[in-house]
């Protein structure tokens, strides 16, 4: 009888761990998806999360790389193929069991970290740097921009 009793308790006890561990295993924010867009003024890497984890933004070699420390955060997405003049490679690592999200640029640039939700986003904007920009206006209506 003491035998069945405890393998009752330790089955029970297990039950109540796997279910815990299942339980804190859904709450961890999940990297679902990651996004590159460019236009004329900046780039844009989008992670896609189920929720926000608490972050912290870094750089690395005069500003030449942007860490991205996403905590407890799990990575399910692939990289984006991505095609810049200012962003060379998005990549995901995992420091001291946190996930960083490390972004080598070709030269260090003005970034910007955004949050958005509905659904939870996370934007990292880098921004393109010009000598100059010169607008004119050929026609009614219509303006030309030149980036150099």
């Amino acid at each position: 009888m003491k035998v069945v009793y405890r393998s009752v308790l330790l089955s029970l006890a297990a039950l109540v761990l796997l279910f815990q561990t299942a339980a804190l295993a859904a709450a961890l924010p999940v990297v679902s998806g990651v996004r590159f867009g460019a236009n004329d003024t900046r780039d844009r890497i989008v992670l896609d999360l189920t929720q926000l984890p608490a972050y912290q933004v870094t750089t690395e070699n005069k500003g030449q790389r942007i860490l991205i420390d996403l905590g407890n955060a799990v990575n399910q997405a692939g990289i984006p193929a991505i095609q810049s003049e200012m962003v060379q490679q998005v990549s995901f690592t995992t420091v001291n069991g946190h996930l960083r999200m490390v972004i080598d640029l070709n030269a260090a640039a003005n970034y910007q970290v955004r949050t958005f939700t509905n659904p939870v986003r996370l934007a990292i904007d880098v921004s393109k740097e010009y000598e100059t920009v010169t607008r004119d206006q050929p026609a009614k209506g219509l303006t030309h921009t030149l980036y150099v």
